[in-house]
């Protein structure tokens, strides 16, 4: 067991301070296609985890269709980064699509909404991708009179199910609570509201 950042357990080693320790590799180690490139996680066929083998062609054919087809990134983009890397969402869309771009991703240990919402300004964030839980978070910082991101103009979300459902009366209440942010990010927590993701 390897620990990711520091906050745990003290008694874990952690992978990020073993990997500056470590002898850099001399040169790349060609591999083939059809090897084994990542062993993510997922739970979306079953409800439990599961590790699911990609290959290095899969691994780039996801990420090169998916920046082709999907996404509108490109190197100026800088992405808040809240997603479990070991999960295909955050390592698959938020770090290696935004890698193959040329972005910037900043990275969000653990998810809290007043949190993500200043590192959208301090850190000039363009894009978020996160879940519906954390749209509910970043409204709930939005009420509380949290700063949104000046230049934000996209997100990206992997749809759960609906929180709760939405009255008649939310929107006017989602527009009183996002008054102070910038348009964009407003816009976006309009959409997670008609989406049925954020409960007012």
């Amino acid at each position: 067991v390897l620990a990711v950042m520091d906050g745990g357990d003290a008694s874990i080693e952690r992978i990020d301070e073993l990997a500056l320790a470590a002898t850099p590799i001399a040169s790349l180690e060609p591999r083939e296609p059809d090897d084994t490139a990542v062993i993510l996680y997922t739970s979306g066929t079953t409800g439990k985890p599961k590790g699911a083998e990609l290959t290095n062609l899969n691994v780039m054919m996801n990420v090169a269709s998916s920046v082709q087809h999907s996404f509108d990134l490109d190197e100026t983009d800088t992405v808040l980064g809240c997603l479990p890397l070991f999960h295909t969402f955050g390592q698959t869309v938020c770090m290696n699509m935004t890698f193959y771009v040329g972005g910037t991703v900043v990275l969000l240990p653990r998810f809290d909404g007043t949190e993500a919402l200043r590192l959208l300004v301090d850190e000039g964030c363009t894009v978020f991708m996160g879940v519906p839980t954390m749209y509910v978070q970043l409204l709930a910082a939005a009420r509380a009179g949290a700063d949104g991101a000046q230049g934000f103009h996209g997100f990206v979300t992997a749809l759960g199910a609906r929180p709760v459902a939405i009255d008649p009366g939310a929107h006017d209440r989602l527009v009183a609570v996002t008054s102070h942010l910038p348009h964009a990010l407003a816009n976006l927590l309009m959409l997670g509201l008609g989406c049925g993701l954020l409960p007012l």
